[in-house]
């Protein structure tokens, strides 16, 4: 099952989302870090990156330009341009 869907790549968007509702909802910095540090990793703490950070500029040019066949979203609007993957 491993690398069933090959590299993943996530926006900086998302990244800067992910970390900003993790900061909001808990209320402490440190969580908000450790999400950051388990996505992009952080060799101080023995930690790999996990995704693959792409600036965007246009969400469907960058999955066309990386030749994305997959992505983890639960936003429909991605139907019919890209495979879904939302286990």
């Amino acid at each position: 099952m491993r690398n069933r869907y090959r590299t993943p790549f996530t926006s900086d968007y998302i990244f800067d989302e992910a970390v900003t509702v993790a900061l909001y909802r808990t209320k402490d910095i440190r969580k908000a870090i450790d999400v950051g540090d388990l996505i992009v990793g952080n060799e101080e703490r023995g930690m790999t990156r996990f995704i693959n950070i792409l600036s965007v500029s246009k969400s469907i040019a960058l999955i066309k330009g990386r030749e994305i066949d997959y992505i983890a979203s639960f936003d429909k609007d991605f139907d019919g341009i890209v495979n879904r993957v939302a286990e």
